[in-house]
């Protein structure tokens, strides 16, 4: 465990440290997120803390990795990372259009999952409509989708201060102790580098925001997440065929027969514990882009119907919004770890219903607080 605290509280330290002069740079040479049209903000905002957050994460983690443990995956990671990161910083400082911003995630996408010993690649459907192995043919797109997808949904997401750090710092934190408690230590140490780094981030980028993370910090963000989502995938599953292949007479192909019950750490549908560490962003993801496409707009067009925007217009502020989608997507994490023996096919309807259910919520409050309006005139 000291070898976790070093590297989390060393990403920290560093955040800390080197934030307030990023800060004083941008401001030097007008480096701003201006107010706008469909920004809540209302100050111009130095916009380049992805640069802490990618400066701690490196330094922390290559400082601190176990040097017993080698990874051949781990430098197409890296240049991976690199690119991303000055695809990010470049849209920060002069601008990057959708589409090429778009077809550079997926060139990094493919870097990674290109790599030759697989280990970066979803390759079962773990039962979903009772599909299981996939073959690569159909692996590597699945794989390229939910890296794009992933790293998309926190950049999108980050439209107030501090939402998308602290989500990505819960699933960071979620994915790190699974890791640490499987004895995984090099992904559980790349999990709290990131983790130190967005909490580090976050006493400056909390509303009021002294600095924001940018595209460079969140599309960081979301990739890192959906790697550490892809790996804790395809690491329990592991433990799952080692389980089902023990105790295969006593199950049936719906879930894990009561008398026999699983490991501890054993999550019966990972990717649907997954989904429920980084529902807020996905869903979100996913009912922007459905409005917009239904409305005959760009899906790639931005607007003020996020799940934040929505939650603000019913006067609630940027703190208050983001303390409630935190405690929401913990709920989410403790629910689906509580259910962790179902099958597929039974926990993520229930994920994808409560984040369904809330967004019902959200509408129905909305649609009182527009009727009550009149009589309050």
């Amino acid at each position: 465990m000291g070898l976790i605290l070093l590297t989390f509280f060393t990403a920290l330290a560093l955040v800390l440290l080197i934030t307030p002069s990023i800060i004083s740079i941008a401001k030097h040479y007008h480096l701003f997120d201006f107010p706008g049209e469909i920004k809540v903000h209302t100050f111009q905002t130095p916009r380049l803390g992805g640069m802490a957050i990618f400066a701690a994460f490196l330094f922390s983690f290559f400082l601190w990795k176990p040097a017993d443990i080698i990874d051949p995956s781990l430098r197409y990671l890296i240049f991976s990372l690199v690119i991303l990161f000055f695809v990010g910083l470049k849209d920060d400082i002069v601008g990057i259009s959708p589409l090429k911003k778009l077809g550079l995630q997926i060139l990094v996408a493919i870097i990674v999952v290109a790599d030759q010993h697989g280990s970066t690649r979803l390759t079962s459907m773990h039962g979903l409509f009772n599909v299981f192995d996939i073959p690569a043919i159909a692996s590597i797109p699945l794989t390229l989708f939910t890296i794009i997808v992933v790293t998309n949904a926190f950049n999108l997401i980050d439209g107030i201060d501090g939402l998308a750090s602290g989500l990505g710092l819960i699933a960071c934190s979620t994915f790190g102790f699974w890791f640490y408690a499987v004895d995984y230590m090099l992904l559980a140490t790349l999990s709290f580098a990131m983790a130190g780094a967005l909490l580090g981030i976050l006493v400056f980028n909390f509303a009021p925001a002294r600095i924001f993370s940018g595209d460079c910090g969140s599309l960081l963000i979301g990739f890192i997440v959906s790697i550490l989502a892809i790996k804790f995938t395809e690491i329990n599953r592991e433990f799952v065929t080692t389980y089902v292949a023990n105790y295969a007479d006593q199950l049936n192909i719906t879930g894990i027969a009561d008398s026999y019950d699983a490991p501890p750490l054993m999550i019966y549908s990972s990717p649907s514990f997954a989904v429920a560490v980084i529902i807020i962003p996905l869903y979100d993801t996913f009912r922007s882009f459905t409005v917009r496409i239904l409305n005959r707009k760009s899906p790639f067009k931005g607007d003020m119907n996020h799940i934040h925007h929505r939650m603000m217009s019913l006067g609630m502020n940027a703190s208050r919004v983001c303390l409630t989608l935190f405690a929401l997507n913990l709920l989410f994490i403790a629910t689906a770890f509580s259910l962790r023996d179902f099958s597929t096919n039974k926990l993520l309807p229930i994920v994808v219903g409560m984040a369904f259910i809330f967004d019902m919520l959200l509408l129905l409050l909305q649609k009182m607080q527009k009727n009550a309006l009149p009589a309050n005139q």
